[in-house]
């Protein structure tokens, strides 16, 4: 009989923290459950101790895939291939669980018709031991496209609990092409698939930052998000203009994310040259949309926001003078080999 959730977990040279993301994996109270651990191709000795650990603890629910190293997105889709859950649960290997965060999840799930289930999360800072909660849910139950103002699930996959039916269905898999910031672009595929969502509140997933060795959003290159910018637009292409402006004026994550993509995806136009694709994509209903509620913090950004605005001859030449570097550091091996790693 196959299980309910099957909870996936990408390895890659986390040997510090690999035995307490599984030990906090085994010891969820709700049991109805398989764990796939999707070794990526690990340097360390991560593989070899998740294999003594699932000995030593004689867990005929956890399983280990070998792979060759293939980044993140790949290791995610190694383990769909192989999930025989309902429900998916992405877990990284460098985090770990709440004893209850499978059992919150199924709560919340209850016998509600829904395509998504919404936990919540904590950051832990690695180099202060302090815990944020990052989540504030408005609503517990929604439908699309209503509902989408409160609907936060654009740019973070774990402490959710995703259909594999809608899964299978629709072919969804995390774009290989993208190594960071992947989260955002699997968000708005399976977006465009979701009628109905509910949310907790509760804290079940404690998510690392700064740690030692981890790739940040540094190196989220506009290239990367380029290749996100596609799955953005194919989900709004969706959405008339009433529910866009909506949504995106009192969504304040969803805008955030949206206009990070779509303006780096301009970025990357006008880097390669598409000077064409750069401008029709400043003239969608989506950018007259965000340049009407999103407010610019930073200096930079202000700029960049009132030349997007007012002259695109300005923009051009503010772009290939500021992400100069940027542009370099997209194409060298040493960006090439980075994008490898999970």
């Amino acid at each position: 009989m196959n299980p309910l959730i099957s909870v996936v977990i990408p390895v890659y040279n986390v040997e510090k923290y690999i035995i307490e993301c599984l030990e906090s994996v085994k010891s969820q109270t709700f049991t109805d459950f398989e764990a796939i651990i999707v070794n990526d191709g690990t340097k360390d000795n991560s593989a070899i101790l998740a294999q003594q650990f699932i000995e030593q603890h004689n867990l005929h629910n956890f399983y280990i895939i070998n792979k060759p190293n293939g980044g993140l997105s790949s290791a995610r889709n190694a383990g769909l291939d192989n999930a025989k859950g309902k429900w998916i649960y992405f877990l990284d290997s460098d985090d770990w669980m709440e004893s209850d965060a499978l059992k919150d999840l199924v709560d919340c799930l209850g016998n509600k018709d829904v395509d998504i289930v919404i936990g919540g999360y904590q950051a832990f800072d690695q180099l202060t031991g302090k815990k944020e909660k990052w989540n504030n849910y408005p609503l517990e139950y929604g439908k699309f496209p209503d509902d989408l103002w409160a609907y936060h699930s654009f740019s973070f996959v774990a402490s959710r609990l995703y259909s594999k039916q809608i899964i299978d269905k629709n072919n969804l898999r995390f774009d290989e092409r993208i190594e960071y910031a992947e989260d955002n672009a699997w968000q708005f595929d399976y977006g465009c698939c979701v009628k109905s969502y509910t949310c907790t509140n509760k804290v079940g997933y404690n998510y690392r930052i700064n740690r030692e060795g981890a790739l940040t959003s540094s190196l989220v290159t506009p290239k990367m998000k380029y290749y996100i910018g596609e799955h953005m637009m194919r989900f709004y292409d969706l959405l008339d203009e009433d529910t866009m402006y909506k949504s995106l004026k009192d969504n304040p994550r969803l805008l955030s994310v949206t206009w990070g993509v779509l303006s780096t995806s301009v970025v990357n136009d006008i880097l390669d040259k598409r000077i064409k694709s750069a401008k029709q994509k400043m003239k969608l209903p989506l950018s007259r949309i965000v340049t009407r509620v999103f407010t610019p913090r930073s200096m930079k950004e202000k700029i960049f926001f009132l030349l997007w605005k007012k002259s695109f001859a300005c923009l051009k030449m503010f772009v290939i003078t500021y992400y100069r570097n940027f542009d370099k550091l997209r194409r060298t091996k040493f960006m090439q080999k980075m994008s490898k790693r999970g």
